[in-house]
């Protein structure tokens, strides 16, 4: 199969790539054609740059403490909403003039943690809709690990649009739900979920690395049992897309129009399934609210887990109101049940984290994928292609990739970040 954007350009090149990493890219096609791009270096700064030819050059235009960021718009200003740091405060700055400059950030909290990547936002009833996720403990609780999915909570921020959004009052936040409060790993059974033991799981005295890594740098083919020595992150979710379902003949269709439905990355250790939640628009004793809760099937089962292709990473739903068909950006696995002694040294983390190839589906529904093709592939394992965004421009979707080349020091920790055209995508949809 010919890829269908494998002649990108290279939007950011890493002067360092054994310690710089361009993270998050977030890409916003303006009205007058302007390409504007935000990315961070390895979780500690942030940069936006522009192009005025379609991505063949770049301008530096802004450097700033933050992380994780995504852009939108409203009306010709263009915000620019991200945390400090990884589980640091909120924030957000503003840019008046198309992107040449920029304002000062400006915290949208105090003392909380934090994180997301770049998704898309969605427009509705003069208010703009944009997903963060945010972690917390509760009282006896204790963090098992820097990276823990199961203590996430996505967040819908609501802002009203023609107001000044770097200010708190503007902004109403829904309520803050975790995945280990909705479900727990023991209540998970038919699903094969968690592929492998986690720290919570795993038995009394078993051998613990804590890295597939390590795991298969010291594997002995000859002596070692074939139960494997590592015990991976729990069940959770995080890096939250927000669209709204807008077919009335959909059986999660809300008439109302105040239902948002999430869909997040699912760390399962296997492949192919997101997490689902949905955020509902209420008046409670007066005061509005957005609730975060379980979609609910005709059965009256709770959906937690949907089939989604590339759901097991990050991925990035693009809303086409031209076609009406939601585009789905995720990364392709052909490989997840290689036992993790025999992926190559250059393989990044357990099998389901395949990431050198990057497809694009599409949807009516947001549950039935229909494949459109593959965007790019690398072919190897450390020359990454995922953490995608993408804009349409015209009739082109663009695509920003994080990505890697031979000097990458890894799969994870690449040095790239690629932009990819995808001329006359609409064309692909059958």
């Amino acid at each position: 199969m010919k890829p269908l954007a494998s002649d990108y350009k290279v939007a950011f090149r890493s002067e360092h790539p054994e310690c710089d990493f361009p993270y998050s890219p977030a890409i916003l096609v303006l009205k007058n054609g302007r390409y504007v791009m935000s990315l961070d270096i390895t979780d500690e700064f942030g940069k936006i740059y522009v192009s005025d030819d379609k991505g063949e050059t770049w301008q530096l235009k802004a450097e700033a403490f933050f992380v994780h960021a995504s852009l939108f718009v409203d009306g010709e200003r263009i915000y620019l909403l991200g945390c400090k740091n990884v589980y640091g405060d909120m924030l957000i700055m503003y840019s008046d003039d198309n992107a040449e400059t920029w304002s000062e950030t400006i915290f949208l909290t105090q003392g909380e943690e934090w994180g997301h990547t770049a998704t898309d936002v969605w427009y509705k009833d003069g208010y703009v809709y944009i997903p963060m996720d945010t972690r917390f403990l509760k009282e006896g609780e204790t963090i098992r690990s820097r990276w823990q999915p199961n203590i996430m909570a996505p967040v819908i921020l609501r802002g009203k649009l023609g107001t000044d959004l770097t200010k708190r009052e503007n902004w109403l936040f829904s309520d803050k739900v975790r995945f280990r409060d909705v479900i727990s790993e023991e209540e998970i059974e038919g699903f094969g979920v968690p592929f492998f033991p986690t720290i919570d799981t795993a038995k009394e005295g078993e051998k613990y690395t804590g890295s597939p890594i390590k795991y298969r740098d010291t594997y002995n083919f000859e002596t070692d049992s074939s139960e494997y020595n590592f015990r991976f992150h729990m069940v959770g979710w995080l890096e939250t897309n927000v669209v709204q379902i807008t077919d009335p003949t959909h059986y999660w269709y809300d008439p109302s129009g105040k239902t948002l439905h999430l869909f997040m990355r699912a760390n399962t250790h296997g492949t192919g399934y997101c997490a689902l939640m949905k955020a509902v628009e209420r008046v409670v004793d007066g005061k509005e609210v957005i609730n975060v809760e379980c979609e609910v099937n005709p059965s009256g089962k709770r959906v937690i887990f949907l089939p989604m292709p590339g759901g097991q990473n990050k991925f990035f739903v693009k809303y086409d109101e031209q076609t009406k068909l939601y585009w789905l950006v995720s990364v392709q696995s052909r490989d997840s049940m290689r036992r993790v002694e025999y992926l190559s040294k250059d393989r990044y983390n357990i099998p389901s984290d395949e990431r050198d190839r990057l497809a694009l589906h599409f949807s009516s529904n947001m549950v039935d994928w229909c494949f459109a093709g593959l965007i790019d592939q690398s072919g190897y394992d450390k020359q990454s292609r995922h953490y995608a965004s993408a804009d349409i421009d015209g009739d082109d979707l663009i695509v920003l990739s994080r990505s890697g080349d031979e000097d990458a020091r890894s799969a994870h920790d690449g040095n790239l970040v690629t932009m990819h055209r995808i001329k006359d995508f609409r064309k692909l949809v059958y």
